[in-house]
């Protein structure tokens, strides 16, 4: 494969790439490459989980999404999976469970998500990045659900993340 960098920016770096294919075809594609980011979804102990709506000005609207962000060069995704759950949404877990990990759009993009579940929670004080403009919503898990089924949720890491949260703690429910 050849691949001629075509732009470098504060997250990402796009490529032009002449690959072979399996078929012996060669073609052109143009590639995201991204470090990769983390979704975490804090679960309360009564049952909610806590949710933004953010603005994303790449679609001109706002989502409803799980605390996220991008791994800083090197950083481990708990590392930073710590840091930006603290950053967006002021909250602190001490448990931490790694439910998985997916490519967010591997069509045309290099980045894998890392989602976790955040447990036992403390809150504390947001610290937002100048250019985050989000509000947290606060509602039971069954409901986040609801919302994605409605199409309420359209963010695609989010309902990936809702989703392995709930099949986790339905096998964790019925092991107890």
């Amino acid at each position: 494969m050849k691949k001629e960098l075509i732009f470098e920016g504060r997250k990402i770096r796009l490529s032009l790439a002449e690959i072979k294919l399996a078929n012996g075809r060669v073609t052109r594609r143009e590639i995201v490459e991204h470090p990769g980011a983390v979704v975490v979804l804090p679960l309360f102990e009564n049952g909610n989980v806590m949710l933004e709506d953010h603005y994303r000005f790449a679609i001109d609207a706002n989502l409803i999404e799980a605390p996220a962000g991008t791994l800083k060069p090197g950083e481990d995704p708990l590392e930073c999976a710590r840091r930006e759950l603290a950053e967006e949404t002021g909250l602190v877990a001490s448990e931490y469970i790694h439910l998985g990990s997916f490519y967010a759009s591997p069509g045309v993009m290099t980045e894998v998500m890392h989602a976790y579940l955040a447990k036992q929670i403390f809150r504390g004080e947001r610290n937002l990045e100048e250019d985050e403009v989000l509000e947290p919503v606060e509602i039971p898990l069954d409901e986040a659900i609801r919302w994605v089924l409605s199409g309420r949720i359209a963010d695609a890491k989010t309902i990936s993340t809702l989703f392995l949260a709930k099949s986790f703690l339905d096998k964790e429910k019925a092991t107890a």
